[in-house]
């Protein structure tokens, strides 16, 4: 999704922003045309210091987070975000939140979110080292 959404921007910038500002330059008449511009989406995403990559980079240096924790602090961090749902809490439903991106919204689990995401070293290649 996140990829996605990188090359989504990607080409909203070249074809939408960088044809027209080219236009003005040359003095190229054009109309206004309507777009959807997902930088908020992306700034979700990988926003430094407060986007989920980040938060998720920081919790993960800490021993004791977990992923409620790592909620919590997204839940804090992006809840005023229009691209960011807060954690739903479903009887019997793991934990999750929401990503409001540019074709749906996607729900992601937080369970285990944090394990996944820990570099972990083998141990094969710690007895090389």
């Amino acid at each position: 999704n996140y990829a996605n959404e990188r090359l989504q921007a990607l080409f909203t910038a070249h074809v939408f922003k960088l044809e027209m500002a080219t236009y003005e330059a040359e003095g190229v008449p054009h109309g206004d045309v309507a777009f959807d511009d997902n930088a908020g989406v992306v700034s979700v995403i990988e926003g430094k210091p407060r986007g989920v990559l980040a938060i998720l980079e920081e919790s993960c240096l800490f021993p004791r987070s977990t992923d409620e924790s790592f909620l919590a602090k997204l839940n804090t961090v992006l809840k005023k975000s229009p691209h960011f749902a807060p954690p739903q809490r479903r009887a019997g439903a793991p934990a999750e939140f929401t990503i409001k991106h540019t074709a749906a919204d996607v729900r992601y689990a937080a369970a285990g979110f944090l394990a996944k995401n820990k570099d972990r070293c083998p141990a094969t290649v710690v007895g090389v080292v």
